[in-house]
């Protein structure tokens, strides 16, 4: 007979932070982006930053969640004080 034989692998995706100036739409100088690997159905949180010379104004509704098959991209948004 027949032997199937079925592969299912853990899916691993990427969370990437980034912290962008409201203002220009760039990434604030000298605030890295941060990308973190997680695995299909873990639970992630993301870190919203203290910035000198910023403030915090919004950010994309996804900085927690779980993991699914699309890497996720979280943005914080701020405006220069």
């Amino acid at each position: 007979g027949l032997t199937v034989i079925t592969y299912y692998y853990i899916k691993e995706s990427d969370v990437t932070v980034k912290y962008i100036d409201e203002n220009t739409g760039k990434e604030i100088d000298g605030v890295d982006s941060v990308t973190t690997t997680y695995k299909e159905k873990d639970t992630y949180t993301t870190e919203k930053k203290t910035i000198d010379g910023y403030t915090y104004t919004k950010d994309t509704g996804n900085t927690s969640g779980t993991i699914v098959r699309d890497n996720i991209g979280v943005i914080y948004y701020y405006k220069k004080i």
